[in-house]
């Protein structure tokens, strides 16, 4: 924005705005420095939408730097507020590092600058004008009230972008997600399938979100166009951890006898005692967090690998059928109404789902992350209710629970290997404290 000040402090966030065109910005607007682990896209947009008439679009990764954080937005159109004005460069005395990264995503814009061919697509240019188009052409043909207003992006981060489509009739969902996810828009129908024909009676298990349309970009990803689930609670209330992680055992019961058609269709990830066996082998060998670990946790990971693999494979001694995995279950990917009755909830963001042995998704559910104490009564509201639904008596399953416990932390780790593996190293750290956090409680909880 042409006058706008010129420098920023040494931790001042940034905002980069480009020309929806031609080769120019807006020059470098400030914006709030804050701890949160993501910029708030809502504030972003809403700051260029000050300076761009039209509004703009997420554009490009975060680019993190010792002196802020860059983010970077595309005009839809080359209208500008009075008083600003599109120019070829921000001013100078921008801190060094930030003017690099400046003049980095400048000269990636350009085309001076190769585009790591792994950055995912709704980081990229035109992307979300397509989208946009998408959505159109879906509620068209469906016969489904148009919008009414332009897509919101809400999240908008490496391993997915979310916008929120505002109709006459209602609130819809934009989901987009790269290649190594692209499960969840063919998974999540055919588990509302699965879940239908699986509920006998009784509590009924978590609900999923209904689908309206999809589409697999192959390598590129895929993207779902989904109904509204309802809220997801900043807060946990008292006994709702219990609650979930006995809904999250009905659904698995619900689910089990057609997770042979959920494996195909979903193209589950293995999480079966010998693919967490093999999988903890190659984390610990070569895993992309294993640099955040000291020498003394990497010697003791090597130490436990073998007693750890023989304890993993025998999880699959328990009796129990195989079940279907979240693989990220906690009260952030379940939406539920004030006042919710079990099974009105609503299992949302089934990216790393799997198919293994239960117990596997405590850790996140039962908050095992921060604080493992307390665990005892998610783990035993979710091995009761997985010894009703299974028929088998109570001691046996908890003792098939218990002994799993350990192993979601194999889960988790596995997890954030194939997401650190398969990004950019630019995006990298939005999750790579999420491995060596796996691995130190791996280690914690002994042999």
């Amino acid at each position: 924005m042409s006058g706008s000040p010129g420098a920023t402090g040494p931790t001042a966030d940034l905002l980069l705005v480009l020309h929806p065109e031609r080769p120019l910005v807006l020059d470098a607007v400030p914006t709030v420095a804050d701890d949160a682990q993501y910029p708030d896209w809502g504030d972003l947009l809403a700051a260029a939408a000050a300076l761009c008439t039209d509004g703009a679009w997420p554009y490009g990764p975060v680019r993190v730097t010792a002196a802020g954080r860059v983010s970077v937005a595309v005009a839809r159109s080359e209208r500008v507020a009075d008083g600003a004005a599109w120019v070829p460069a921000p001013s100078s005395g921008l801190p060094g590092p930030v003017r690099d990264a400046v003049r980095a995503v400048l000269d990636e814009d350009a085309g001076h600058a190769a585009v790591d061919a792994r950055r995912v697509p709704w980081m990229r240019r035109g992307w979300w004008d397509e989208a946009t188009s998408w959505v159109d052409d879906v509620l068209a043909a469906a016969g489904r009230a148009p919008r009414t207003a332009a897509l919101r992006p809400v999240v908008v981060g490496s391993i997915s972008a979310v916008a929120e489509v505002t109709t006459a009739t209602g609130v819809l969902w934009l989901k987009a997600v790269p290649g190594y996810f692209a499960r969840e828009p063919a998974l999540v129908p055919a588990l509302a399938d699965a879940r239908a024909r699986g509920t006998t009676g009784g509590t009924p298990p978590p609900q999923v979100p209904h689908v309206l349309a999809s589409r697999d970009d192959g390598p590129a990803g895929a993207r779902m166009l989904t109904t509204d689930a309802g809220p997801v609670p900043d807060d946990v209330l008292p006994g709702e951890r219990e609650r979930l992680g006995a809904g999250l055992a009905r659904l698995q019961v619900a689910t089990a006898p057609h997770l042979a058609g959920l494996r195909d269709r979903g193209r589950l990830d293995d999480r079966s005692p010998e693919g967490l066996a093999a999988g903890l082998a190659r984390v610990v060998e070569d895993g992309a967090g294993l640099g955040m670990l000291d020498a003394d946790e990497r010697a003791r990971l090597r130490a436990v690998v073998r007693p750890w693999q023989d304890r993993l494979r025998a999880l699959g001694s328990s009796g129990l059928p195989p079940v279907l995995v979240h693989g990220d279950y906690h009260p952030w990917n379940v939406a539920r109404r004030p006042g919710w009755a079990d099974g009105e909830e609503v299992a949302i963001d089934w990216t790393d789902a799997a198919h293994g042995v239960v117990g596997l998704d405590l850790v996140p559910v039962a908050g095992m992350r921060a604080d493992p104490a307390g665990r005892v009564p998610v783990v035993e509201a979710y091995a009761r209710a997985l010894a009703e639904g299974f028929g088998r008596p109570g001691a046996d399953v908890a003792a098939a629970v218990d002994a799993a416990l350990p192993a979601a932390w194999v889960v988790q780790a596995l997890a954030y290997e194939t997401i650190c593996a398969s990004s950019e190293p630019m995006v990298r750290w939005e999750h790579e404290r999420g491995q060596p956090t796996a691995l130190r409680g791996l280690l914690a909880a002994g042999v």
